[in-house]
């Protein structure tokens, strides 16, 4: 059965009675639902027909949009009415669709190989990650985009490119090739290490932070706020960039185990387990705190984090009222993600908690005990499973 509640002026908060509604979807001042049989209701404002959704009983999901709908039908295929005075209302053909959804004047319908089409005022579309997710080994997020790493080698890359739609800055187009061993997204630009030791950058390039130095003997990339950071072998590191505090020159020293980049600031990891920071230090995010029993680090956009051997968390830096530099209290943690202002961490027992700025939850302590890798971006967050798959059922089930 359906219940409603709120504005009524159009009848839009009366639904019909009955008790084999299985899908309902709200326009502005409308609304349908599907029944059981596969068929389509309607009510509330009807001035362009938005309410009156088309006969048949082979409908499989519905959509309604300000003053327009869209329905998906078992066949695959879309349907539409309603006002089309920008095209709304005109679908693209084909019979490959698995999901829809209506905005204000803007459609998106997801098809089965992982892509998605936009048609009429789609300036805000975001790629979404690719359906089939069983293949990757690692995932890292930038401020608004993802990158992951498939188990041959070969990247892929989703998310908002350039706030707008548009590939301005290639943000969603890494290089081909299947000989890839690491990734990092940075605010607006990727960089990723091949198998031989190169790196190859992508994205905007205004400071050359996409434009990464010749070289074969790198072993880690990092990528930050316009500036981008390597460990070579021999335990050096290479900064270049965007340097206004000095964030793109690292220190001396031949013993670094590890990099990261943060908004303005990086730290590295000694081979002793002690850290050092560089860069941008307003709140003290660059001025790491003393010990050598670090394991790993990560930078959020102005402040850090630290993981110590004995499995507890470390945060410094900016703390406002989000609380992003203060972790959680325990032990048994055994990989950390700093973003723009919230965290992640995973637990030796498989599970994430998160803490910090929580608009869309991307902060939330997900369910789960199956996860392996986490990553944290501007405003999103990523969680690598297991192949178990979910609830331990294997992706080939």
């Amino acid at each position: 059965t359906i219940v409603a509640w709120g504005g009524n002026e159009f009848g839009q908060a009366n639904p019909p009675d009955g008790n084999r509604f299985v899908a309902i979807s709200s326009g502005e001042q409308f609304a349908l639902a599907i029944k059981a049989d596969g068929s389509i209701v309607g009510w509330g404002q009807n001035d362009y027909g938005q309410a009156s959704p088309p006969d048949g009983n082979d409908y499989v999901a519905i959509a309604a949009g300000d003053t327009y709908s869209l329905a998906l039908r078992s066949d695959g295929t879309l349907i539409a009415w309603g006002r089309d005075a920008s095209g709304q209302s005109s679908p693209p053909d084909g019979n490959d669709f698995i999901a829809i959804d209506a905005g204000i004047s803007c459609n998106l319908a997801l098809k089965s190989d992982g892509t998605v089409i936009a048609w009429n005022n789609s300036t805000a579309i975001r790629k979404t990650a690719p359906v089939d997710m069983n293949d990757y080994v690692l995932t890292v997020a930038g401020l608004g985009h993802s990158l992951a790493l498939t188990s041959d080698g070969k990247i892929v890359s989703w998310g908002l490119d350039d706030w707008g739609g548009f590939d301005i800055h290639g943000l969603a187009s890494p290089p081909d090739g299947n000989d890839y061993i690491d990734l990092a997204a940075g605010g607006f630009h990727s960089l990723a290490l091949k198998a031989d030791g190169t790196i190859v950058g992508w994205g905007w390039d205004k400071h050359t932070q996409a434009s990464p130095p010749d070289g074969n003997d790198y072993v880690a990339v990092a990528a930050g706020g316009g500036y981008s950071l390597a460990l070579r072998s021999n335990g050096t590191l290479v900064g270049w960039g965007l340097n206004k505090d000095g964030q793109a020159e690292p220190p001396d020293g031949n013993d670094f185990v590890a990099v990261v980049a943060g908004g303005g600031h990086g730290l590295a990891l000694r081979s002793d387990g002690s850290i050092v920071g560089w860069g941008n230090n307003d709140y003290g995010q660059a001025g790491p705190p003393e010990g050598s029993d670090f394991l790993a680090i990560s930078a959020g956009l102005d402040y850090s984090l630290a993981l110590r051997t004995d499995g507890s968390i470390i945060g410094w830096g900016r703390n406002h009222y989000y609380g992003q530099a203060s972790p959680p209290e325990g032990d048994g943690f055994i990989a950390i993600a700093a973003g723009y202002w919230h965290a992640l961490a995973l637990h030796e027992d498989g599970t994430i908690v998160g803490w910090g700025d929580n608009d869309d939850g991307k902060a939330d302590s997900i369910q789960g005990d199956n996860y392996t890798a986490i990553a944290a971006g501007g405003h999103h967050s990523l969680a690598l499973k297991t192949r178990k798959g979910i609830n331990g059922i294997s992706p080939d089930n």
